[in-house]
């Protein structure tokens, strides 16, 4: 009977630069998203009294703490040396103000974790056997820790990557140094939920090796993936892309492709190569400097599997991405005009 009853589940049809996507109503899907706010714990210690309320953070974030600790800070869970309390003072102090500032912005995150648990709801639609508890951890690390880790609990938030693209250390030397402003811009509250949702893609499909253009078509499954966990987020912030630079690839679909074909060998292995098409940059070498994003080739990557769907429209997610890339191109047999 449950079977029948979902065959009837109202959809609701949304189009993201010009594709439509149908959005089934996941609202009774079971999916808890409890807040775990760390940060707080952990900025909240008494620097007098470090030792034992580092243990009560512990104590309280027993399996994140872990996490923290040896894969943020680099210090054995219960390294209470010198040394290492020393690190931790080193790095309190220099990091309160920047938690601080945050909490101006972060105190409430009602709405992140509203819109985190529908992103989930929609993977648990299409991926049952994901599981329904998935905590929503909130930390400040050192800048140059990840901004969203998958952890054994859930999703963690390091909220250091989301001060605002105008946070004065971002546009310092150093800032740019490691964050140039093409990635810098994108560190706003706006691409939290998205960039949860690519971690936990990454989860779902974990290979990423091959020439080229299996990596262009693995990609673009996980773009086309994410479209289907937001289907209500702008296309900008799903895919990184200024909203001109998004309109000037849909305008350029067949000279991108072209390009593509005339000027790159698609079967290299070279990671230099690779690196030029699907890595972070403010422009494609090769193509206009002014309006062509950088990871262009994701992008291409979510068109060549948009038309496969389009020709193999029953077919699962799941299945999806169980396909080889090379089954997925020549099923494709995409030719932009």
């Amino acid at each position: 009977m449950k079977k029948f009853i979902a065959l009837w589940l109202p959809v609701f049809v949304f189009f993201a630069c010009g594709e439509k996507i149908v959005a089934p109503d996941v609202s009774a899907v079971e999916m808890e998203v409890p807040v775990d706010r760390f940060d707080h714990s952990f900025f909240s210690i008494d620097t007098s009294r470090l030792v034992a309320d580092l243990s009560q953070t512990q104590a309280k974030h027993p399996i994140f703490y872990t996490e923290f600790m040896e894969g943020i800070m680099g210090i054995p869970t219960n390294d209470r040396s010198t040394l290492a309390l020393n690190n931790l003072l080193f790095f309190y102090r220099g990091y309160r103000p920047l938690y601080d500032t945050l909490m101006s912005t972060y105190k409430q995150v009602d709405d992140i974790q509203k819109s985190l648990k529908q992103g989930l709801q929609f993977v648990r639609h299409y991926f049952p056997k994901y599981p329904a508890n998935q905590k929503l951890i909130f930390f400040v690390g050192p800048f140059d820790a990840p901004g969203v880790i998958i952890t054994e609990e859930g999703i963690a938030v390091g909220l250091q990557l989301y001060a605002g693209k105008n946070f004065p250390f971002y546009q310092s030397q150093q800032g740019i140094s490691l964050f140039p402003n093409y990635i810098s811009r994108r560190f706003e509250r706006d691409y939290i939920v998205a960039n949860c949702l690519q971690g936990v893609i990454k989860e779902l499909c974990p290979n990423t090796s091959g020439s080229l253009i299996d990596q262009i078509v693995r990609r673009g499954r996980e773009a086309w993936l994410l479209e289907r966990f937001l289907p209500y987020t702008a296309d900008s912030l799903r895919m990184g892309f200024t909203k001109d630079q998004l309109r000037w690839c849909q305008a350029n679909e067949s000279l991108i492709w072209s390009y593509f074909l005339k000027n790159v060998d698609l079967h290299t292995t070279e990671k230099d190569i690779i690196q030029t098409f699907l890595g972070e940059g403010p422009f494609t070498a090769g193509l206009d400097q002014e309006n062509s994003p950088g990871n262009l080739g994701t992008w291409v990557g979510r068109q060549i599997v948009r038309a496969y769907v389009r020709k193999n429209p029953t077919i699962s997610p799941a299945a999806l991405i169980q396909l080889e890339p090379a089954k997925i191109l020549e099923g494709a047999a995409y030719k932009p005009r």
